[in-house]
């Protein structure tokens, strides 16, 4: 390294470590992140690594705010309550499966048990852990994958090169000969170009292997992994309890 750089480095070191002594956050920041120096008698400006990380903070927050309904904005591996051995081994997995980027290669997940169990949160978790490590990723409810024809095909068609796609709650009631086809040709899809898919639903095992019928079930059984929950009480009878014990107060 030339001796002039070495200055002019250490020159941007000086003026970034002194802005910082008075830096009242990059929010108030009143030069847009610039940072001036002089640099052989001429002023220079280096944009700050402080308001760089928060604006690469921020745009990593408005991904997740994209791709999550509001409210599963919060959710993440953080705030999971593990209550039970299977809500503890629910959220290794998860943990593992966002940290090992798993749907990089085609990895698949499956969350299953009761309703207010945390499936839910967890799929939110790793959507939001995806889009942080720089993945692109999409959260849908199974609900939300209706419509006429054409509707549900452009719903599929926007899933089909993303990363990595979370679809919530996936239900016998839901099944429909349009959408199971497109929920074929989504994971076929996905599956030849190795692309991971997070799904939950109420069903069991069985239940939710018939659901998706011999087709779609080849295809995800090869790279699936399945957590079955199943000593959890819903969260949200849990929650209701607690707001209702001043009934049976003396």
């Amino acid at each position: 390294m030339s001796e002039t750089l070495k200055n002019s480095l250490s020159d941007q070191k000086l003026a970034v470590d002194k802005c910082r002594e008075s830096c009242g956050g990059p929010q108030k920041c009143r030069t847009g992140g610039l940072v001036e120096y002089m640099e052989n008698g001429i002023t220079s400006r280096v944009f700050c690594p402080v308001m760089e990380k928060y604006l690469r903070q921020i745009k990593i927050q408005q991904k997740i705010m994209n791709a999550l309904p509001k409210n599963f904005w919060d959710r993440s591996f953080e705030n999971f309550i593990s209550r039970t051995p299977d809500l503890k081994a629910a959220i290794t997995t998860a943990r593992k499966f966002s940290e090992k980027k798993a749907w990089k290669i085609g990895a698949n997940l499956v969350f299953l048990g009761g309703y207010g169990t945390g499936k839910t949160h967890l799929a939110a978790a790793i959507v939001s852990d995806a889009i942080s490590r720089g993945s692109t990723a999409a959260f849908v409810t199974s609900t939300s994958l209706t419509g006429s024809i054409q509707e549900i095909s452009a719903r599929f068609e926007d899933l089909k090169t993303i990363e990595l796609v979370a679809i919530d709650d996936v239900a016998v009631e839901q099944e429909n000969k349009i959408v199971m086809q497109k929920m074929f040709e989504l994971i076929n899809y996905r599956y030849e170009a190795e692309l991971g898919t997070v799904m939950t639903s109420n069903l069991n095992p069985k239940e939710f292997k018939d659901l998706m019928g011999e087709r779609i079930w080849d295809r995800l059984a090869e790279r699936v992994f399945i957590v079955y929950i199943q000593d959890a009480e819903s969260f949200r009878k849990q929650k209701r309890d607690e707001y209702v014990d001043w009934l049976r107060e003396e």
